[in-house]
């Protein structure tokens, strides 16, 4: 027998309790990825509804929406796990966050512009100068490194939360671009991001 969908599914409640819905707990964790990315209050909610929006615009099946759904909820939920290493980079890092949301991480120009204006913000220039050299010479191998972390930590959540593998496997993919100048690039190439299990 097929399990039920986590939006429908509710873990027993102690006595006089409410049920909690799978649904409730991603939706209360994107709002706090949301403050942790420096992104508006409800930037998730808002995403998942253009992202499903998109997807009946496509003929996506309803498990592809239900996946759309989920991800984009969870996109964020692991782009805090590396709180340290971003405060050593960019101090308070909020704002560097919200800043790189804007950043077209396939145009080199602009990723190198973003690192030159955010990385080593308010130490002395010598520091600063060297932190950005670094950032500039060792980048990408970190940014890759950086973004699986974010995508493993999401993906335990929806794993923990049992959601399909469909949502499971693409958010390994919520970084890329089927243009291959994701995070992974060159590795990577694809004709078509998944949205399910093959």
């Amino acid at each position: 027998m097929e399990p039920k969908d986590p939006a429908e599914r509710a873990a027993e409640p102690p006595s006089g309790e409410q049920p909690i819905r799978a649904a409730e707990v991603v939706g209360a964790l994107s709002l706090a990825t949301d403050l942790g990315t420096g992104q508006s209050l409800e930037h998730a909610l808002r995403t998942a509804a253009l992202a499903v929006r998109l997807g009946e615009i496509a003929g996506a099946s309803e498990q592809e929406l239900a996946d759309t759904y989920y991800v984009a909820l969870l996109h964020s939920a692991g782009c805090t796990s590396d709180g340290h290493e971003a405060n050593f980079a960019y101090g308070d890092d909020i704002v560097p966050r919200a800043k790189f949301a804007l950043v077209d991480t396939g145009d080199l120009d602009e990723v190198v512009a973003y690192l030159k204006a955010n990385v080593g913000g308010g130490r002395p220039a010598p520091e600063r100068d060297a932190m950005v050299q670094d950032a500039l010479a060792n980048g990408l191998p970190r940014a890759a490194q950086t973004f699986a972390m974010h995508c493993e930590v999401a993906q335990r959540f929806a794993g923990w939360l049992g959601f399909s593998l469909g949502t499971q496997v693409a958010l390994e993919y919520v970084f890329e671009r089927w243009t291959g100048t994701g995070s992974r690039r060159p590795v990577l190439r694809l004709t078509r991001l998944p949205v399910r299990a093959a």
